[in-house]
């Protein structure tokens, strides 16, 4: 796999129409009910490389149960575009046609500062921090995964807050600055 998305490969009709369906069920309101809420876990790119979406991907299709109520959200500093859904697509082409993979979405920024996020991965240029932040974010994964699997917990585990998050937004406008920059 290469690093460089810019001009990904002519995505299969099937996936890109499988991704377009997972990100029309995000628009959907997101139910109170225990069986029916949603947590988000988001990343933010540019497709300058492909090695953290990747790696989240990866981890996340083998750590998440496909059927779990848990999105994983591509967030973009621009609005999204075909390019976005074909940069996913090509990620999801090398995980291999047997990958179970629970809900995927593709966001612009400010969406994505609109919701909740369970965990969220925000490079910032340091390597450094980026390995740390991908060991908190997949340690998070773990607890989400053990949460989702265990009816029990889930039914006791508050409903996600939705709505603007602060943090997550000053953190992606950090991004979107530091991309800008050519870093």
């Amino acid at each position: 796999m290469t690093d460089d998305l810019a001009s990904p490969a002519q995505p299969d009709a099937d996936l890109v129409a499988g991704i377009a369906a997972m990100m029309k069920s995000l628009d959907e309101p997101v139910a109170t009910d225990s069986q029916q809420r949603r947590f988000r876990v988001v990343v933010a790119t540019d497709w300058s490389s492909a090695s953290v979406p990747f790696a989240v991907l990866r981890g996340y299709s083998q750590i998440i149960p496909a059927d779990a109520p848990v999105d994983l959200v591509f967030a973009v500093p621009h609005e999204v575009t075909q390019a976005d859904l074909a940069a996913v697509t090509t990620l999801c082409e090398e995980l291999g046609e047997d990958a179970q993979i629970a809900g995927l979405g593709l966001e612009h920024f400010p969406g994505a500062a609109g919701h909740h996020a369970y965990a969220a991965v925000i490079p910032n240029g340091d390597p450094g921090a980026v390995v740390m932040e991908l060991a908190a974010f997949f340690s998070r994964l773990h607890e989400l995964a053990l949460l989702v699997s265990d009816p029990g917990r889930l039914a006791a585990q508050p409903v996600p807050e939705d709505g603007y998050n602060a943090g997550l937004d000053r953190r992606l406008t950090a991004y979107r600055e530091l991309s800008a920059a050519g870093a």
